[in-house]
């Protein structure tokens, strides 16, 4: 992933290689059996001694927002880390966007106090923006608020651009008829499926709910 929102995927097989560049935000998602990896990075250091944290230093510095976001994933501390987030988001880059949102959500952990206005604020920015999993933090934090149906639309959204966590959410809508929709097990078990590719949650219930059919 670029961090804007779109998603690629490469299918591979036992043995294959992939070789990356550092600053590509990218996982790995395994449908069936164990992962299995062996990891070589190579930089352009005589010695190869710099810190993961000095990494991106330049391109940061000049203002790249997605090496600010990888700089705030590798920061030293929690403030450097909301420093360099807050900047990237403030570029307009989606997923830094997404991450500061959590991070104002979880004001705590950076010394701060949570800020749900914001985090709102900043979900709302990286949702609009295309990165799919905002829409799920977003729907969670309606939830908070007592908006129930509010979330579940969120969650629908989430769902209907792929992510595994806001099709979990809306399956348990499903299931237990949550947010003014109505209870469809059919359904629920539909959203369950799909997202037990993912979430081993996803795969209990799916399995609870097709052994009750």
């Amino acid at each position: 992933s670029t961090g804007s929102g779109e998603q690629s995927f490469i299918p591979l097989q036992r043995g294959d290689t992939v070789i990356h560049q550092s600053d590509l935000l990218h996982g790995v998602h395994v449908r069936s059996g164990e992962r299995w990896s062996w990891a070589m990075w190579f930089q352009d250091s005589s010695d190869c001694s710099s810190e993961a944290a000095d990494w991106w230093k330049q391109e940061a510095e000049l203002g790249d927002p997605v090496a600010q976001t990888l700089r705030a994933m590798r920061a030293r501390t929690a403030d450097e880390s909301w420093s360099w987030l807050q900047s990237a988001a403030g570029h307009g880059f989606p997923r830094a966007q997404l991450y500061y949102g959590k991070a104002n959500e979880d004001g705590q952990k950076y010394g701060r106090q949570d800020d749900h206005e914001q985090a709102a604020v900043w979900y709302e920015r990286a949702r609009s923006g295309g990165e799919q999993e905002a829409a799920y933090y977003q729907g969670l934090l309606e939830r908070t608020r007592g908006n129930e149906s509010g979330a579940v639309e969120l969650f629908r959204e989430g769902a209907h651009a792929g992510d595994p966590n806001a099709m979990g959410e809306l399956a348990a809508a499903y299931q237990k008829g949550l947010g003014g929709i109505s209870k469809d097990l059919d359904l629920a078990t539909a959203w369950f499926e799909q997202a037990a590719d993912f979430t081993p949650e996803a795969m209990y219930q799916s399995h609870v709910l097709f052994s009750q059919a």
